[in-house]
């Protein structure tokens, strides 16, 4: 079974979900985010939405790498680093991978704080 979700969010209040499988998740209830900023029940939807697509990808190679990855960082990031992850996860798996494992040079509209998260992150998983 995997291991729960480690948020590093200072809220006082948490919900454990189980989304597939028997897999728990825990996400932050509470109303605010690490820097301050107030979160909306809309903003945890979406990272709830968020971590779900990075899990269920089309090749499991970038499952284990964009989930992770999402367990990690979603929690921290401000709503225009979601935005910059969402339009990420649009990307085709192919074209992500490739661009992971350098075998392409990645494309500008890509080349963004969150990809280079997720290049470092790789190399820790």
């Amino acid at each position: 079974m995997r291991s729960t979700a480690y948020w590093r969010v200072p809220v006082p209040c948490y919900e454990r979900v189980t989304l597939y499988a028997g897999h728990e998740f825990v996400f932050p209830v509470a109303a605010r985010c690490c820097e301050g900023v107030v979160m909306t029940d809309a903003d945890e939807i979406r990272r709830k939405r968020l971590l779900f697509q990075s899990w269920h990808r089309g090749m499991k190679e970038m499952d284990l790498v964009l989930g992770n990855f999402a367990e990690r960082y979603l929690a921290e990031f401000t709503p225009a680093q979601l935005d910059t992850y969402e339009s990420l996860l649009a990307e085709e798996d192919a074209d992500l991978w490739i661009w992971l494992t350098g075998r392409s040079p990645v494309p500008e509209d890509v080349a963004s704080e969150v990809w280079t998260l997720v290049q470092e992150f790789r190399f820790t998983v």
